[in-house]
């Protein structure tokens, strides 16, 4: 059975005796056949308790199998999208894209002003308000 589903889950374990010394199938086949004894032979035939057996030990050994082939979650299968979908949701024309800058840091309202400058190759000197090279200095326009 396991071969021509190709389910792992089908296969019996034909060698662990588990059962009070027997497999799967033994176990089951002697419990049936001890419960037939105590209600004598007069009730069924023999080949109706023989399909009897066998349904029932189907149904006990396969039962389990069965219930976890079903729980066994399927992979979704993703369909590729039609070319009236995918038409959809095309959008010809995308928003534009703009290159946003910050705003220049306004040095000139700094409320605690240096009067300091950094000149390559000087390093740090004082200059005074009016200097254009100050922090400090505010053109005047006429």
């Amino acid at each position: 059975m396991a071969i021509m589903s190709g389910r792992m889950e089908w296969m019996l374990d034909t060698n662990s005796k588990i059962f009070d010394g027997k497999t799967e199938a033994e176990f089951l086949a002697s419990s049936i056949k001890d419960v037939a004894d105590h209600y004598g032979h007069g009730l069924l035939d023999q080949k109706t308790l023989d399909w009897m057996n066998l349904i029932q030990c189907l149904a006990i050994i396969y039962g389990g199998r069965i219930f976890a082939i079903r729980s066994t979650p399927k992979p979704k299968v993703v369909k590729p999208a039609t070319v009236q979908e995918a038409a959809k949701v095309h959008n010809p024309n995308p928003p534009a894209q703009f290159h946003r800058t910050p705003a220049p840091v306004n040095h000139f309202e700094n409320p605690s002003p240096s009067t300091s400058a950094t000149i390559a190759g000087i390093g740090d000197i004082d200059l005074p308000d009016d200097h254009p090279l100050s922090p400090n200095f505010k053109p005047r326009f006429n």
